[in-house]
């Protein structure tokens, strides 16, 4: 069984360093080809 996604992926979850905070960072599409940006902090 396939999953369709009502969005695409533009990045997938990579690891962004900014200045001493680490944070996941990913990037999707919405329908309408809108970027979305998703931030994680990791501690």
């Amino acid at each position: 069984m396939e999953l369709s996604l009502p969005f695409t992926i533009l990045l997938l979850p990579q690891v962004q360093v900014i200045g001493e905070t680490s944070y996941r960072v990913a990037f999707a599409a919405d329908l309408d080809g809108l970027p979305l940006e998703f931030l994680q902090v990791l501690r």
